[in-house]
C-alpha cells in the first residue's frame, strides 16, 4: 500500500526588523512573532527491519533540521529590509 500522506508540524518564533528610512514607527527596530508550518508529504515506511518502520518521518527529526536552520541562518530570524514597505 504506497499512500500519499501527509505530516504538518507547527513552529513558534519570534523575530525583529527595522524599516530602514521609513519615517514612521517602523524605522525602530521591533519585534514580531511568527508561526511557521512546515509539510512533508511522502509514504510510510513499511520495513519491518527500520526502526522507523510505519513512519513517514520522526518529529524529532523533523525538530532538528528546523533547529539547525534557526539557528545556523541569523537573517531566518532577523530580517532586514532595505527598503521601505
Amino acid at each position: 500500500m504506497n499512500n500519499i500522506i501527509k505530516l504538518t508540524k507547527s513552529f513558534k518564533f519570534e523575530a525583529g526588523h527595522a524599516l530602514y528610512g521609513y519615517d514612521g514607527l517602523c524605522k525602530n527596530i521591533h519585534g514580531h512573532s511568527y508561526k511557521l508550518f512546515v509539510n512533508i508529504n511522502g509514504t510510510i515506511i513499511n520495513d519491518s527491519k527500520h526502526k522507523k518502520n510505519e513512519m513517514l518521518m520522526d518529529f524529532s527529526d523533523l525538530k532538528n533540521c528546523y533547529k539547525y536552520s534557526y539557528r545556523s541562518n541569523r537573517s531566518f530570524y532577523s530580517f532586514k529590509h532595505k527598503y521601505p514597505v
